[in-house]
């Protein structure tokens, strides 16, 4: 991963990259050539001679993982739904009220705010005064 600030430092962070990338590669090839040794050779010898083979599956294997992904979704999407449903849930209760703190009482002892008196006090809600949905505290 690279981060960097400015647009100079990531074509450093590029250039170093592509760098460590070459000395890794001259390493690589002075050891296919002997250079460090007759165990080096052989294991870098046999390294650029493996293959990666795709392993085949059967009728029987492709439809199990068919299957797998198929419950795979099916679990992920009810999950989903579920998790949908209790957030309609919730969003209904709120705007009808059923969480709403009726009364807050405020009580601001500092005077170093200007109005602090004015503001302390209790509020209630008014439920005919809404605004966006929201009570209106008086």
């Amino acid at each position: 991963c690279i981060q960097s600030e400015t647009v100079f430092d990531v074509l450093l962070n590029v250039l170093g990259v592509g760098f460590v990338s070459d000395l890794d590669d001259l390493v690589f090839r002075l050891g296919m050539l002997g250079y460090f040794g007759g165990p080096m050779k052989k294991v870098t010898v046999d390294i650029s001679h493996c293959d990666f083979v795709r392993i085949k599956i059967d009728d029987k294997g492709c439809f199990v993982r068919r299957l797998k992904k198929s419950l795979h979704r099916i679990v992920t999407y009810s999950c989903l739904g579920v998790v949908l449903w209790f957030f309609y849930l919730f969003s209904e209760g709120q705007i009808a009220g059923r969480y709403t703190v009726q009364s807050i009482h405020v009580e601001i002892s500092d005077d170093s705010i200007g109005l602090s008196s004015a503001l302390s006090g209790s509020y209630v809600a008014t439920e005919s005064d809404l605004f966006n949905r929201r009570l209106i505290y008086k």
